[in-house]
């Protein structure tokens, strides 16, 4: 029996020596030409297409082996540096502060959390690491926006107050800080303005539509329910003229209208100022140029949130809807809260 040995030969060769022959066969006698005919010579030839192409499995599987390793690897460093203080930077020149010891315990819950369930990016490609962080945020997103609510009906504050402030900063926040550092680093206000319109985008396109898709996919399949019916009369009951046999996912508008008025107005102003500095020669640019153009400008686009908000919190507020005294944490808990609060 010939065994492979676990290399990939080109040629391989052996002699196979005769013995005895039965059933009539001979040797033929010695020649010059064949002094052994009893000597029978085998060789075998590998396939030069088959052997390429397990050549490259090989090398692909030894480099998805070395990434695994690797991945795993920074995997136990990421949780080792979430435990840390600042990841555990050796190189840092001064020693963490007394915030950000505060900040860290503060924080270690949630970086433990995400060093353990989002894996590097070196596992799968990143594609893993991409569809957790996903899940994480909207996991994150939806426990932020339940407490928001909560903490503002015990305080007596409308949703939309609530999401419009404590929300609209939670969220934000992140892209607040990162911006400005991406900022400096390019030769360009490209990427900076342009990560603030796609985040805007992704969040009205993907972070509205596809809540509202699958809420109207669901209804459409349930049909008509009481608990449909009760809400839909308080919210919406000129729907149910429309729609008397439900099944349909109602979102009530509120005070959208006329935040998305003001929201229009500012974003229109911004835009205008954008292209002013840009054409303006004395400041050649959108973001940065000379101190005090800088700090008028980022006065300007602060006074600009400052005016939307305050609108929006008057138009709310003149305005008043009852606080729902049923507030669900999906994720942590349910607190049903008196009628008077």
């Amino acid at each position: 029996a010939i065994k492979p040995n676990r290399r990939v030969d080109d040629r391989r060769e052996f002699c196979v020596k005769l013995y005895e022959p039965v059933g009539g066969a001979s040797f033929a006698e010695p020649s010059e030409e064949c002094q052994e005919p009893c000597l029978c010579t085998v060789i075998i030839e590998s396939d030069a297409v088959a052997n390429d192409r397990l050549t490259r499995v090989m090398q692909a599987l030894r480099r998805n082996l070395e990434r695994m390793q690797f991945g795993f690897k920074d995997w136990k460093e990421q949780f080792a540096a979430a435990i840390l203080v600042n990841g555990g930077d050796d190189e840092a020149e001064e020693p963490p502060s007394f915030f950000e010891y505060v900040m860290h315990i503060f924080m270690l819950f949630w970086k433990l959390l995400f060093a353990t369930v989002i894996p590097p990016v070196n596992l799968w490609g990143g594609w893993l690491c991409f569809g957790m962080s996903l899940l994480m945020i909207g996991v994150v997103t939806a426990a932020i926006g339940d407490l928001a609510a909560l903490i503002g009906c015990f305080v007596g504050m409308p949703d939309a107050v609530t999401a419009i402030t404590f929300i609209a900063l939670g969220t934000s926040l992140p892209d607040a800080i990162a911006l400005p550092a991406s900022a400096k680093q390019e030769s360009y206000a490209d990427l900076a303005i342009t990560s603030i319109t796609g985040s805007v985008a992704v969040n009205v396109f993907l972070g509205l539509g596809l809540p509202w898709f699958i809420g109207a996919v669901y209804w459409d399949n349930k049909g008509w329910t009481q608990e449909w019916e009760d809400w839909v009369r308080i919210e919406k009951p000129d729907v149910l003229d429309v729609y008397p046999s439900g099944g349909k996912y109602v979102v009530a508008g509120g005070n959208f209208g006329f935040s998305m008025v003001v929201f229009t107005g500012c974003a229109v102003v911004t835009l205008l100022l954008l292209v002013i500095r840009r054409a303006t020669h004395s400041i050649g640019g959108e973001l940065g140029g000379r101190r005090a153009i800088s700090r008028i400008t980022s006065g300007f686009l602060v006074l600009l949130w400052l005016s939307f908000v305050f609108l929006s919190v008057w138009h709310i507020l003149s305005n008043p809807r009852p606080c729902d005294p049923s507030v669900s944490l999906p994720f942590l808990l349910s607190v049903d809260l008196p009628s008077g609060a």
